[in-house]
């Protein structure tokens, strides 16, 4: 059996829920898929994947996730903002290059998008529903002309 065959056995073999956010503030990543499970003694020298997660979790949008499990759970579940929070943080704990997301009531640009080889990006940090990118601000000037060096 080819490593793709049993991939896909293990996924037919997961309950499928898709998670409705009461509020949309799931974020995204250059690493969207999150396989977690509770920690244990082993991780110190043992990983774990597809078989062994205890949810295998993929943000659809900002307010819906598909997450597979291995116990059984309703085809739709509504989750309150603790959970987008905790589920935002596994994601970015995972991220190699960027997070996006959209967060509502927020002065942050309507997409927030953090590329770590950015040279303008001056801080990033945490805060409830993701993380905050803090760049440095454009050159002054008219706008699409180089300023003088």
């Amino acid at each position: 059996m080819s490593g793709l065959e049993e991939v896909t056995q293990v996924l037919d073999g997961k309950h499928w829920c898709l998670e409705v956010a009461r509020k949309p503030r799931l974020i995204t990543s250059d690493t969207p898929v999150v396989l977690w499970r509770r920690p244990i003694a082993d991780d110190r020298y043992r990983g774990f994947g597809v078989d062994n997660a205890e949810e295998i979790r993929f943000p659809m949008d900002a307010g819906h996730q598909l997450v597979l499990t291995n116990v059984p759970q309703p085809a739709t579940m509504r989750v309150e903002p603790n959970r987008v929070r905790v589920c935002n943080a596994d994601l970015a704990a995972g991220c190699h290059k960027f997070i996006a997301g959209q967060p509502s009531g927020s002065t942050w640009h309507p997409a927030t998008r953090w590329d770590r080889t950015d040279e303008n990006v001056t801080s990033v940090t945490s805060c409830t529903y993701g993380c905050r990118v803090a760049r440095r601000p454009p050159p002054r000037g008219r706008p699409g002309v180089a300023p003088n060096d």
